[in-house]
């Protein structure tokens, strides 16, 4: 009851937020999902070994692929291109050991090839989704979706020392800054109401920046010779197709589409109340399917539901 309070205070009748809340809130889904769509970019280049510049290119075809993959879920373009459901789409977690593996054997091209085999492999599995749900029972996708979520604490439990590769690498001033960022998102979340438990994230995203900027952790030496605009050409990092490659991304997109299905059917039910309907998830798995295959020509790495 107190949650339907709560939600009723910043939307109108239809259920749409006020655009006064729909701004910080929006801004909180951006800041939230903007380092997980970097870090697998960062990762990936590190282990391929990637110039400065063609890093700056394949962060910023992940964030593109990012943006294109979210607009897709949310205004579908057909019934097999997007679930027009309030999903965040961003660069996978649950791809980056694949990557790496492959990354550090074959090179991008070659995992740029694999994630267009990938890609069509999440069509097909949109297309006959209805055949293979019985085999996919929410026991099922929801142990995937919980086994990824465990087996992101990794790497968090590594940025909030610093960041793999840094120098102080698990100093204190890590730990302290990310220790009070925590509390203070913990705080907001749970004891206050309204905007600011809905937008805890974003505050602690805030008091966390301004308070490394107190400790002298932040630098904007890159910032002023950086270009305000840059776009890479399609194919700038070539393709390459290797069998093992193909079918170990082709798994991985299986399981992928396991993520999916679990995080549609718990928007679906948590924030829309109701199930989640056949051609949601048809064309929300096979959406993101087609957007993988976009990314493989544009450089942008496999994408998942930000959940």
């Amino acid at each position: 009851m107190n949650n339907k309070k709560q939600y009723a205070k910043v939307t109108d009748l239809n259920g749409i937020p006020h655009l006064a809340e729909a701004i910080p809130l929006a801004l909180q889904h951006v800041v939230a999902m903007i380092v997980g769509c970097v870090a697998p970019a960062i990762i990936l280049s590190g282990v391929c070994g990637l110039d400065y510049g063609d890093q700056i290119r394949l962060i910023q075809a992940s964030l593109l692929i990012s943006g294109i993959a979210t607009l897709i879920q949310l205004y579908p373009l057909g019934p097999l291109c997007g679930s027009g459901l309030p999903v965040i789409m961003g660069a996978s977690f649950a791809h980056v050991p694949m990557l790496i593996a492959l990354g550090g054997q074959f090179g991008l091209p070659t995992v740029l090839g694999a994630q267009l085999a990938g890609g069509i492999v999440a069509i097909l599995v949109g297309l006959f989704y209805m055949k293979l749900r019985k085999l996919f029972t929410p026991l099922v996708t929801g142990t995937v979706v919980f086994t990824i979520g465990l087996s992101l604490y990794p790497v968090a439990v590594a940025y909030m020392a610093g960041g793999s590769g840094a120098q102080d690498f698990g100093s204190p001033r890590h730990w302290f800054l990310a220790i009070v960022t925590l509390i203070i998102v913990t705080v907001f979340n749970y004891f206050t109401k309204g905007i600011c438990k809905l937008a805890s994230i974003l505050i602690g995203i805030a008091a966390g920046y301004i308070i490394a900027l107190v400790m002298g952790m932040v630098s904007f030496d890159g910032v002023g010779s950086a270009g305000w605009f840059q776009f890479s050409m399609p194919l700038y990092f070539s393709l390459r197709f290797e069998a093992t490659s193909i079918i170990s991304m082709a798994i991985m997109y299986v399981v992928g589409s396991l993520e999916i299905m679990g995080d549609f059917t718990s928007t679906a039910g948590g924030g829309l109340n109701r199930e989640v309907t056949e051609r949601e998830m048809c064309g929300g798995i096979a959406g993101n399917g087609i957007i993988s295959i976009i990314g493989a020509f544009l450089g942008g790495l496999p994408t998942a539901t930000f959940s």
